[in-house]
Formats: C-alpha cells, structure tokens, sequence
C-alpha cells in the first residue's frame, strides 16, 4: 500500500463496497482505532474525499473497558470562542473518583490559541489505567468559521507525564506517536465534533449503566 509519511493511505486510493475495502484487487481492513471515523466519513463523499486513513492486511478487533470523562466535542465547543492568545483547560468528570476501579477514567488536557486568521486546538486525553494517549488536532478558519484540518493519534505518555500534565496543563507530546486519520478540506464544525468524540468514545452515564457500575 502507497501510505504517507504518516502511515495512511489517502482514499482516493481505497475502493469502499458493502462495508468492505479495497486497495486494487486486495482487500484491506480499518485499523479498529478508527473504525467508528471510518464508518462516519464513508456514506460522506465531501469528507471521503479529503481524507487520509490507517489501513491494515490483517483483520482484528479491538475491545475497550467503559471509559468515563469529557468528550472531546465539548473542549472544541468552548475552543471556539478563544478570539486571541493561549488558552491552557483541563477537562475530567466532577465525580471522576466514584468510577475508579469499575470503568476507565479519563482525563483530558487541551491547548487552544488563536491567530487573527485561525483557531488552533489540540487536546490529549489519557487514561487513568494505561499509558496509552489520545490526540486530535483541529484547525478552524476564522473568516468561514468552519474546519480546514483535523486529525486524530495515539501516543504513550508515563506515569510522571501524566502527573506533569495533571499538576501543570503542560503540554508533552509522549512517545510511540501512531496517527491514525486526517481529514483536510473544509467542513462544518458539527462534523468535526462528530469525528472526534466516536474517535474516542466516552460511555454516556445514563441510569441503566450507572446501575450496573454497583
């Protein structure tokens, strides 16, 4: 497969049918990081178009404990509103202790500065039982008010990283960066939000779960 320096493959490369892909004659499989992206962008031929995924050769699934925290979409919701300068939050539910040891808790970091021009986002969120790391980036165009760029990673950040992250909203990159989608082009802010939190989906607190957390 023809990847960039990333690891992706563009899609106008990728041959998507009945839920199956194909890179010419062989099929190829959704790394299951961004499956839930994958599955948002392909009935989306603007966004189809302008977008760069990671792909494997082999077929394998991934599953994840309930993670507990903020999505994502709500630190971009405020990130709008920056009209200048560095802006430096630090997002995690309120009730984040009652949930260690019976879900995943995590905790995110984000940086929002502004330019006359664009509004730049970046946000990390980390877990409270994994060095692993979520990443997404976002540009926002001022003028049009809308995404021109937005991407998504993992890295792997230690336990005094995420102490220094927690105690200074500092930011650090980690090692071991893997991305695994870019979308470029231009694209309302609500499908942004969309992309992000099934990037990272966190576990809605509704009764039912809650109930079954005890």
């Amino acid at each position: 497969m023809e990847e960039d320096k990333d690891g992706l493959l563009p899609t106008n490369n990728v041959v998507a049918r009945d839920g199956r892909f194909y890179y010419g004659s062989e099929e190829i499989f959704v790394d299951p990081q961004c499956g839930g992206v994958v599955d948002y962008l392909t009935p989306k031929p603007a966004l189809w178009r302008g977008a760069r995924l990671r792909f494997t050769k082999d077929h394998y699934r991934m599953k994840r404990a309930p993670i507990i925290g903020v999505p994502f979409s709500r630190a971009f919701e405020e990130a709008k509103s920056i009209s200048s300068g560095l802006q430096k939050s630090m997002f995690e539910d309120p009730n984040w202790t009652n949930y260690q040891g019976k879900a995943v808790v995590a905790t995110m970091l984000a940086h929002t500065s502004a330019s006359r021009t664009a509004i730049e986002f970046q946000a990390w969120q980390f877990l409270d039982v994994s060095t692993e790391t979520f990443y997404v980036h976002a540009i926002i165009e001022k003028a049009s008010e809308r995404v021109i760029h937005l991407d998504g990673a993992t890295m792997i950040h230690s336990d005094e990283q995420h102490s220094e992250i927690r105690s200074f909203a500092r930011k650090l990159k980690g090692e071991g960066y893997t991305k695994h989608f870019r979308i470029d082009g231009e694209f309302d802010v609500s499908a942004a939000k969309d992309v992000m939190d099934l990037y990272f989906p966190i576990q809605a607190l509704t009764k039912e779960f809650l109930d079954a957390m005890q």
